[in-house]
């Protein structure tokens, strides 16, 4: 790599130009060919059997069982995923269930206790609760009262 460099001096630092990047870019192509013909040199016979060639489906292999690792993963979080649905989806038709029970008719009827049109307000606390020509010793007896409970319908 010290080979490539430029010997110091006044003409080291030049501009980044488009020609500079090409006697850049020749000087490491020549380096390169340099390099490979050295290399082939020292191998003599054993170049001609081109063992590369053999091994570029090797170098497939750590990729395939990289490939396998992420399907896999990928695989176990989908079966993850469709439990979690599941369970949502179960929790929801109880709660549709409930909802359904609730509302279909159960809260159709509303009790209404209304003392609106019964009290006299002159009246005292100790006094007799008078409503629809009924007497009750007390409000709080009449509120207590199942029978007085109206019992509104929707139509």
């Amino acid at each position: 790599m010290a080979t490539l460099l430029l010997p110091p001096g006044p003409d080291t630092l030049r501009r980044f130009t488009r020609e500079s990047l090409a006697a850049i870019e020749q000087r490491i192509a020549e380096e390169r060919a340099k390099n490979a013909k050295e290399y082939q040199e020292d191998l003599g016979d054993v170049a001609k059997l081109k063992p590369r060639a053999d091994l570029e489906a090797g170098k497939q292999l750590p990729r395939i069982f990289g490939l396998k690792t992420i399907v896999g993963a990928l695989i176990q979080s989908v079966k993850k995923l469709a439990d979690v649905m599941i369970l949502t989806v179960f929790c929801l038709s109880v709660f549709a269930l409930i909802g359904l029970q609730l509302f279909m008719g159960n809260l159709r009827q509303k009790c209404v206790r209304s003392t609106a049109h019964c009290l006299n307000s002159t009246r005292g606390n100790d006094t007799l609760f008078f409503c629809n020509n009924k007497t009750w010793s007390s409000e709080e007896h009449f509120i207590s009262d199942e029978g007085n409970v109206v019992v509104l319908t929707k139509q």
